[in-house]
């Protein structure tokens, strides 16, 4: 599975095709350290590079009113990804790069 095929299509579902750093605030080292060890043990082929910009993406969808349901559709609709996998990465993505709509993603 391969997550920089997710990457576009996500962020122009989500109406976010810019994913420049400044569009999310930066995670702390040891944050960034432990999303990318988790998203690697999931999807071991991914670089770095395309998980951090796949989580600022995810970022940018909740910042511009997206649901966590709606864009795990998105990321669904690719078919590159299973439910488990949208979770994991949304999850992961909220907890490490904008924790601030941790009230919107469920735990579970």
């Amino acid at each position: 599975m391969r997550l920089a095929a997710l990457l576009l299509p996500v962020a122009l579902l989500t109406g976010c095709a810019s994913t420049q750093a400044s569009a999310t605030p930066e995670s702390t080292p040891n944050l960034q350290d432990a999303y990318l060890k988790v998203m690697h043990a999931v999807y071991p082929e991914a670089d770095n590079a395309s998980i951090i910009t796949l989580g600022k993406t995810v970022c940018a969808g909740l910042d511009a009113g997206r649901t966590p349901d709606a864009i795990a559709n998105d990321m669904l609709a690719t078919g590159r990804t299973n439910e488990a996998g949208t979770r994991i990465i949304i999850r992961g993505a909220v907890a490490v790069y904008c924790p601030k709509h941790a009230d919107i993603v469920p735990p579970q």
